[in-house]
């Protein structure tokens, strides 16, 4: 799918629609209904796009790794770190 330029596209229009969604979701939550809808749009795309980075790497690594770990090493790479 990775490798497929249509089916690449198909699934990042996918994706477009379930920010919406996501986000509508979350803002149904009781943790979220005071959070400005622009966080809330910035944490649901960063965290497509760690599924994504992962998803992309899990495929060329050709499943050596977990795809759990995978994926929470990519959402780990959001949270900063001390130096």
């Amino acid at each position: 799918m990775q490798r497929t330029p249509a089916l690449c596209a198909r699934l990042h229009e996918k994706q477009t629609g379930w920010r919406q969604r996501l986000v509508e979701t979350l803002t149904e939550g009781s943790g979220s209904r005071d959070m400005p809808p622009l966080v809330l749009h910035a944490r649901v795309a960063a965290a497509l796009e760690c599924l994504m980075a992962a998803l992309e790497h899990w495929v060329a690594i050709e499943g050596r790794q977990g795809l759990g770990s995978v994926v929470d090493e990519a959402f780990d790479a959001l949270v900063p770190t001390k130096r």
